[in-house]
């Protein structure tokens, strides 16, 4: 609807949010993963994942329309995480646990359960462009926390970029796949110029210098989805990834480079 000004499309994002919360919502605040054809049936077990992007949806909704329904559902959907998936820490960070049994209460590691580093970025942004936006004004202080705990536990201090993912026991799976980065360096960049955290642009350079090191083909264009030592080893150097990260990472810092005005 940005692009074409066709309000149908609109009306239909509207009419599918709508459907959502007829046909997913769980009665606990959050929303079933997945169904049979005709609801019935739930078929995927609870999972923050969907739940994220439902999120981003109804902020891209509330940009495209100015639609105050799509504003409220982003609210309902934001505190539902907030209020009921967020796990403080002692010294103030907080995370996102991946999965979760049917109340929503998180797996332990010994069920499967763990936290999710790029998860953790990813939601360190979308709280805070969720805050830009007047949704709910405490989402930016919850983006720190999660943007503190995931710095502290799956950011890579020697090298730079992400690892893959963390069990409430913080250890460290310490893989690094692409998308991981790409969300790592979106957080980075947007709390740096919009929150003031200078502190964070060292992480950035670092990170930058490490993606140009081993995601980025420098002589063909485009990412590679694991570090190139390991690509040069199997198949992944031919494969192009999924843009969907790496185009959220490039907008975002086209956003924050243009003029203030623009924004």
């Amino acid at each position: 609807m940005r692009v074409t000004r066709d309000q149908r499309y609109g009306q239909a994002a509207l009419e599918t949010w709508q459907e959502i919360g007829r046909r997913f919502a769980d009665g606990r605040g959050g929303f079933r993963a997945g169904t049979t054809r005709d609801f019935a049936k739930t078929l995927l077990d609870n999972n923050q994942n969907p739940i994220m992007h439902l999120f981003e949806a109804l902020l891209a909704l509330h940009d495209a329309m100015g639609s105050e329904a799509a504003g409220d559902g982003a609210r309902k959907v934001g505190d539902f995480v907030v209020y009921r998936l967020l796990q403080g820490q002692s010294d103030g960070g907080a995370f996102i646990p991946e999965l979760y049994d049917g109340p929503w209460n998180p797996l332990t590691p010994e069920q499967g359960g763990y936290v999710d580093v790029g998860h953790q970025f990813e939601w360190a942004f979308m709280l805070s462009a969720a805050g830009e936006r007047g949704i709910n004004p405490i989402y930016p202080q919850v983006a720190e926390r999660l943007l503190k705990y995931a710095i502290k536990f799956g950011y890579d201090g020697y090298n730079g970029g992400a690892f893959t993912r963390i069990t409430e026991e913080s250890q460290v799976d310490r893989r690094k796949g692409y998308w991981q980065q790409a969300e790592l360096l979106r957080a980075l960049m947007h709390h740096a110029a919009l929150h003031g955290r200078s502190d964070l642009w060292g992480n950035i350079s670092q990170t930058l210098a490490f993606l140009r090191s081993e995601f980025v083909d420098a002589e063909h264009g485009g990412w590679y989805g694991a570090p190139k030592q390991e690509c040069l080893k199997s198949e992944c150097g031919n494969r192009q990834p999924d843009g969907y990260h790496m185009t959220g990472l490039h907008l975002e810092a086209m956003r924050l480079s243009a003029p203030v005005k623009a924004r």
